[in-house]
């Protein structure tokens, strides 16, 4: 397995791990913040044999939860893979291939249209 293969698994592994844990956290969190009645409808608060709730405390309160949102550990990870694969990548030449070298002390320039630096002001 070549390094740059090994850190992307190892990034996917702290990937997938940071995710569970967010999630996990996002679980508990939706449970804690349902069982606490000051976020129930008046229908359930009702049901439940509590008074209801009017005016602008109705109006205003929480009813839902947040929905799932990243961590800022996550983006953290993220950065750290991304950056270190193309660090990987660009130090075993990928974009190489892609760039042609001339030498221009060598007049390395057939075809090339040459200027003078005068001539484009």
């Amino acid at each position: 397995m070549t390094p740059y293969n090994k850190s992307l698994e190892d990034g996917k592994i702290r990937i997938e791990k940071q995710l569970r844990h967010d999630k996990e956290k996002y679980k508990a969190d939706k449970q804690v913040f349902y069982a606490d009645p000051k976020h129930w409808d008046n229908n359930k608060r009702k049901r439940a044999g509590f008074c209801t709730l009017r005016s602008d405390y109705n109006k205003d309160r929480n009813k839902k939860f947040r929905c799932f949102r990243m961590s800022h550990e996550l983006f953290e990870i993220v950065d750290d893979v991304v950056n270190k694969c193309l660090l990987d990548k660009c130090n075993e030449g990928l974009f190489n291939s892609f760039v042609e070298a001339k030498n221009l002390k060598n007049d390395d320039m057939e075809g090339e249209c040459t200027y003078e630096a005068s001539s484009i002001f």
